[in-house]
């Protein structure tokens, strides 16, 4: 089992992301790119990041960022969420340094698939 970070601010997509990795591993929610960044100051780090990239405040590529500048972070396996369809916004997140691009509304075996493949899980 592993632990995810969901950053997201659409209550929403934490209620459908728990009821799809419930058998993945432990889901740590929160609603922000700055409660992101306070929660990996604080606690031990997540085996992989789920982010939204557009968020009110810091958003999704302003986080990434911030969590690529810290040491101890700059390694954890971020995954994009999104509802932007576009090549651009793709190669802007493979850019910043992220593992994958999962558009929104996202599917149960889109998801689990990329997040097993970053992982390196095998399918169960």
């Amino acid at each position: 089992m592993y632990t995810i970070l969901l950053v997201d601010d659409e209550n929403i997509n934490h209620i459908i992301a728990k009821r799809i990795l419930r058998d993945e591993g432990k889901l740590v929610s929160v609603f922000s790119g700055e409660k992101a960044l306070k929660k990996l100051s604080e606690e031990e780090a997540p085996d992989l990041i789920l982010m939204d990239i557009i968020m009110p405040g810091m958003s999704g590529m302003d986080t990434c960022r911030a969590i690529r500048k810290e040491e101890a972070l700059k390694d954890i396996p971020l995954i994009f969420l999104t509802a932007k369809d576009d090549a651009e916004t793709e190669a802007a997140c493979l850019a910043e340094g992220a593992k994958g691009f999962v558009r929104k509304p996202f599917s149960p075996e889109e998801l689990t698939r990329i997040i097993r493949d970053t992982l390196g899980q095998e399918d169960a």
